[in-house]
């Protein structure tokens, strides 16, 4: 009998641990800033910016507020299509971008000023 109520003891201590360790939550939409309401897409960067991508650009919050990343067809570095489907950041610090029109890579940790530089549509680069 002693030695079953030890492991009903453990996973009682192991409860009360995870319940003193409480989450926080908040809910964003577009009335805090996000560009639309729907996300298909989140990452949180090794600088600690989180990432959303939606239906209407590329969304970046620093903790207080956003920055939205639309496209603009008068400048070819920008974002390709406004729909993000994926994003990734690889092992440079790199923001891989999937839209609905090709693969857009931001490389941050490498530049200064906003940190910000669109290499531009590498899928369809070679067209």
């Amino acid at each position: 009998m002693r030695i079953r109520c030890i492991p009903v003891f453990i996973l009682l201590l192991c409860a009360l641990q995870a319940a003193a360790s409480p989450y926080y939550f908040k809910s964003m939409d577009a009335r805090e800033g996000l560009s639309q309401n729907t996300v298909n897409a989140i990452v949180e960067d090794g600088g600690g910016f989180m990432w959303f991508g939606t239906k209407d650009g590329l969304n970046r919050y620093d903790g207080s507020g956003f920055r939205i990343f639309r496209h603009d067809p008068s400048d070819e570095s920008g974002l390709c299509n406004n729909f993000i489907r994926a994003l990734v950041e690889d092992a440079n610090g790199d923001l891989w971008i999937g839209t609905d029109n090709g693969l857009d890579v931001y490389v941050q940790a490498r530049l200064s000023g906003s940190g910000l530089h669109l290499l531009g549509d590498i899928a369809h680069a070679g067209d």
